[in-house]
């Protein structure tokens, strides 16, 4: 169990919340040293614009951005949310493929970025050509949750499996939902769940202990992304 929860901070935590951070405003201060502007932009999973009612499995919930003031007159307001899987295809990083996961031909699915947006002149990469997702259905066949259709991911369906519902979660105790009508349909993945139906389940998903910066322990393998990664690039 502390295992999980330590290869969840070195995998999720560091990258997202340290190394992204130092890196970001390290390159930023070299582009205003030399006179042009530059606004960081590192992914805050829990955070959705306006209307947006989808939920991401790494986090217990999310919430929208409703509200947002300009730092001083004159200057916008900072109620714009960029889209980092419509940035990574622009930026050449990757496309999304049908699990939902930003696909890259030389790293498959296992990828964390972030971006700076600047008027600092900058040569580009050119844009992805082809398709790197095709169709293959791999992803959809490993979803031990049934989280993937041919229409892409059921977010809130993917958040229950990848907190552990499924009964391959090696963390599952024998009590697990003990008495619950919906018991082996639930550890079958076979239940559909909503958002209404995803969170009331959350709090009995405690698997592992708890940690201290809000993202949850993937114990469903991850296993679209590993079947992707061998498809696309070869085994791990």
């Amino acid at each position: 169990m502390r295992l999980a929860a330590f290869r969840k901070r070195l995998g999720v935590k560091y990258l997202s919340e340290e190394m992204a951070e130092i890196f970001l405003l390290k390159i930023c201060g070299m582009i205003e040293d030399e006179g042009y502007d530059a606004c960081l932009q590192k992914s805050i999973p829990n955070l959705r614009i306006q209307g947006d009612k989808t939920t991401n499995p790494e986090v217990m919930d999310t919430y929208e951005l409703v509200h947002a003031v300009a730092v001083e007159e004159g200057k916008p307001v900072p109620d714009v949310i960029l889209d980092f899987g419509k940035a990574a295809r622009a930026c050449g990083i990757g496309e999304t493929g049908l699990s939902g996961s930003i696909l890259n031909r030389k790293y498959g699915p296992f990828l964390r970025y972030c971006f700076i947006i600047t008027d600092a002149p900058l040569d580009c990469d050119p844009a992805l050509t082809g398709n790197l997702c095709d169709g293959c259905m791999a992803c959809v066949c490993a979803c031990p949750g049934h989280a993937i259709g041919e229409n892409g991911p059921d977010t809130w369906q993917c958040s229950v499996y990848y907190k552990g519902a499924h009964r391959s979660n090696p963390f599952m105790t024998e009590d697990f939902l003990e008495g619950d009508p919906e018991r082996e349909q639930i550890l079958n993945g076979e239940k559909r769940f909503d958002a209404e139906s995803a969170r009331a389940l959350y709090p009995k998903l405690n698997f592992l202990p708890n940690t201290q910066w809000g993202y949850s322990a993937c114990l469903c393998g991850r296993k679209c992304d590993v079947a992707c990664y061998r498809h696309l690039v070869g085994e791990l």
